[in-house]
């Protein structure tokens, strides 16, 4: 599921980012050499646009384990190894979480929206 939510720091305020949501709260979430690990169960295939594998960084970083706080998710981006996720700024509250994306515009000049 990939939602939109608002974040403060370490973006500007006001900004909306779209990333998926790969754990709730209660969860198990840990990142093994870019790996993600969910209540101890692999990801596999990693759910992520399927444009992005062939174009995309691969995540070398580590995360966790760590259990989700309630009322708190952990989102991460499609591009893992270039993205400002949960990972950089930790869990998120799930009452800023605005909505779900259904669709993906592209730019001219900006790439994908």
């Amino acid at each position: 599921t990939q939602l939109a939510f608002e974040r403060g720091l370490p973006i500007q305020k006001g900004d909306l980012l779209v990333k998926r949501l790969v754990a709730i709260s209660g969860d198990e979430v840990e990142v093994r050499e870019g790996l993600l690990w969910v209540n101890g169960i692999l990801e596999s295939p990693p759910k992520t646009d399927r444009k992005c594998v062939s174009r995309c960084v691969k995540a070398d970083y580590n995360f966790g384990p760590d259990v989700v706080p309630e009322g708190k998710v952990f989102l991460l981006g499609d591009n893992r190894g270039a993205s400002t996720d949960s990972h950089v700024f930790g869990f998120v509250d799930q009452d800023t979480l605005m909505g779900k994306a259904f669709w993906r515009i592209v730019g001219e000049d900006k790439g994908p929206l």
